[in-house]
């Protein structure tokens, strides 16, 4: 691998920053990409090149031929730098850089732009539904709907021992009430929706055997359960972080797409 050594980042007159101890390698560290995509980046011939723009790949036979990149700016450089970058913005960086290095593992060398924020977080609709979802009784797959005239008060239950879409469930702290957003046979996934603060919560039967999976999208693992809190800006952000978290799992869900506005405000 070729990294240009302590090479200055390209002047940017908009923001004034101080950058001299970042480089390609100490951002895709702090970003957490994934470690086996490093060591294979680091077998290899393949330049890598940060500026005040971009995190640029090169050719292997041509350092001037750029083969990869992913955007930046100045002030995201500066929130990794002071370490105040946010989850949601860490996992959009993060997938955007493994997108342009899984093409390059796959042997595609064409050039290439991952843009942040276009990976797992933009697959869903860029607006969600005002009005909670018309379902039928029985709900959609195989979860059935919980009655959502309940959910503020209807008794708890482990998350793990969830049947039900909505179904309101414990946490941490004894007086929580997340409610399940997704599940399978392995998993179940929660949150809770308050404020400008999501919540997401995942538990199961077979938590340990998929840790790595949910270590991967931003939660914290603990013990026997994960849990991960993002301050988000408004419903559009909240629904594509959870839908972010859910299909970036890696992991068939047999639940329906939840709805960010059947949760909204209802949690404690």
């Amino acid at each position: 691998m070729k990294l240009p050594g302590g090479e200055a980042l390209e002047h940017d007159v908009a923001v004034s920053i101080k950058l001299e101890n970042m480089n390609a390698m100490g951002l895709l560290a702090a970003v957490q990409v994934d470690a086996t995509l490093l060591e294979w980046l680091k077998s290899t011939e393949f330049g890598v090149n940060l500026t005040a723009t971009a995190l640029k790949f090169t050719s292997p036979t041509d350092n001037s031929h750029v083969v990869g990149q992913v955007p930046v700016t100045p002030t995201t450089l500066q929130k990794i730098s002071n370490k105040s970058i946010s989850t949601v913005e860490r996992l959009s960086l993060k997938k955007a850089i493994e997108q342009v290095l899984m093409s390059l593992q796959s042997g595609d060398f064409a050039p290439k732009t991952a843009v942040p924020g276009m990976g797992a977080l933009d697959m869903l609709p860029p607006t969600i539904p005002v009005a909670p979802p018309v379902v039928s009784p029985k709900g959609v797959g195989f979860w059935p709907m919980y009655d959502l005239d309940k959910m503020q008060h209807g008794a708890k239950v482990q998350l793990a021992d969830a049947t039900k879409m909505y179904q309101p469930v414990n946490a941490s702290s004894a007086g929580s009430r997340y409610f399940v957003i997704g599940g399978n046979d392995a998993l179940r996934v929660a949150a809770r929706y308050k404020g400008s603060k999501l919540s997401i919560r995942i538990e199961g039967p077979q938590f340990k055997k998929y840790a790595e999976n949910i270590g991967a999208v931003g939660l914290a693992l603990n013990g026997d359960y994960a849990s991960v809190h993002v301050e988000v800006s408004d419903d559009t952000i909240a629904a594509k972080v959870m839908g972010a978290i859910l299909l970036g799992l890696g992991v068939p869900l047999t639940s329906p797409m939840p709805d960010i506005k059947a949760i909204k405000g209802k949690g404690v």
